[in-house]
């Protein structure tokens, strides 16, 4: 996880952990529980408590990393949620943010970095 995160940090140019490298994560789950049939909605897809708490941290870090616009560049967030789908069905012992972290370090570089400004391709 420490390597995991030290590359995170090498490829995203601001953090908002402690000095230890830790930071406080709201509304995570287990992967298991992720993708457990009663976190589901009838259709199969995510429920709709997660899929807000997903856009909320998509949200934050928009917000406060420089020069990200969109951080899942030209994506989506149903594109997100089924990568995180996929992440936890590999990594059924990790926890969503661990997917989340996972997530973000892959498209940042295809982030969009202003309204009209695509990222790299």
């Amino acid at each position: 996880m420490l390597v995991f995160t030290v590359a995170c940090l090498a490829t995203v140019p601001a953090s908002a952990f402690d000095d230890g490298g830790q930071y406080a994560a709201h509304g995570v789950v287990t992967c298991a529980a992720h993708l457990a049939p009663q976190n589901r909605e009838p259709d199969g897809s995510v429920a709709y408590g997660e899929q807000r708490w997903l856009e909320g941290v998509i949200h934050a870090f928009n917000w406060l990393v420089p020069d990200t616009f969109q951080i899942l560049g030209e994506s989506d967030v149903r594109a997100a949620l089924r990568w995180l789908d996929d992440f936890c069905a590999n990594n059924r012992l990790k926890d969503t943010a661990e997917g989340v972290e996972a997530l973000f370090g892959e498209p940042y570089p295809k982030r969009r970095r202003g309204k009209n400004i695509s990222g790299e391709k």
